[in-house]
């Protein structure tokens, strides 16, 4: 979902900001997700499945974020 996020953020983007700034709040997100706060909590596991979402989606976004803007580019 993120990665189709990014892509209709930057087809509707004016600036080339928009795109980096979805990119940035999505590893800031995943960063807080996979850390643990004050009551010991965690939204994503350092499990086998939680380091796929994270190198998955991670790797996801980054190519998505360089595909648009090569288009953007042209």
């Amino acid at each position: 979902m993120v990665p189709a996020v990014i892509h209709f953020l930057a087809r509707g983007a004016i600036s080339r900001l928009e795109p980096i700034v979805g990119v940035v709040v999505w590893f800031v997100v995943a960063y807080i997700a996979s850390t643990e706060r004050n009551g010991n909590e965690i939204l994503v596991q350092g499990d086998t499945n939680g380091n796929a979402l994270l190198v998955g989606t991670s790797a996801l976004v980054i190519l998505v974020f360089i595909s648009v803007m090569n288009k953007r580019s042209r």
